[in-house]
């Protein structure tokens, strides 16, 4: 019988959650990302990331996907803002593109203008 896994990631806290059926799930241990993250947005060189804070906008990083490649698997995360129209809609700004190397934890930046990572420099 084919396993059926449900992985549920959420940035908020860094909060996994695994069910499956038929089968028992250690999801893996992702508690080295949330200070990552946290550091490059208190740190981005980014216009858009400074920006927001000297601006003191709620910046934050929501998952978005895992990225698998034959070199590598990434974290892909959407650094960005809401902001209101004045009414009751939020929209989510984004600010940055961050993908995290599972097995190296290197940062990169997605450059979507040339399709290309870029290492975060510390």
């Amino acid at each position: 019988m084919k396993r059926i896994i449900l992985l549920f990631l959420a940035i908020t806290g860094i909060i996994f959650q695994a069910k499956s059926f038929g089968a028992d799930i250690h999801p893996p241990d992702y508690s080295w990302v949330k200070p990552l993250l946290l550091n490059y947005i208190k740190h981005s060189n980014s216009d858009l990331v400074k920006y927001a804070r000297e601006h003191k906008l709620n910046e934050e990083a929501d998952f978005d996907q895992i990225i698998k490649t034959d070199t590598a698997t990434y974290l892909r995360f959407n650094v960005g803002h809401d902001v209101s129209d004045g009414g009751k809609d939020l929209r989510f700004i984004l600010d940055a593109c961050i993908c995290i190397d599972t097995k190296t934890r290197i940062l990169y930046e997605y450059d979507s203008a040339d399709n290309r990572l870029i290492p975060v420099k510390k």
